[in-house]
């Protein structure tokens, strides 16, 4: 959450990035290609500034506003294992 208002929210709210536009938009996929579009495309300004670390906190931090349950560890950043976490979202949060 730090890292997402510190480098998301002066032009997003997290309101804008859960519900029903983030499960039509990324149900289904990978938390890798999740981490691919945010590192490709934002910040609008500069794409790919932050870290790896730094997209991966800001994917975890979706993740969990949208109610998907926190792995054992922080989110990795080997494009392997995020390509195996499917973002799969339910109704009954």
């Amino acid at each position: 959450a730090d890292t997402y208002r510190k480098f998301c929210s002066s032009c997003h709210t997290p309101a804008s990035h859960s519900g029903e536009a983030f499960q039509t938009t990324w149900a289904g996929r990978s938390a890798m290609e999740l981490f691919d579009y945010l590192r490709m495309t934002m910040p609008e300004d500069n794409p790919g500034k932050l870290s790896k670390g730094k997209y991966a906190e800001i994917v975890a931090y979706l993740l969990q506003l949208n109610g998907l349950p926190a792995g054992p560890r922080s989110l990795s950043t080997d494009p392997r294992q995020l390509q195996q976490i499917r973002i799969a979202l339910w109704s009954n949060r």
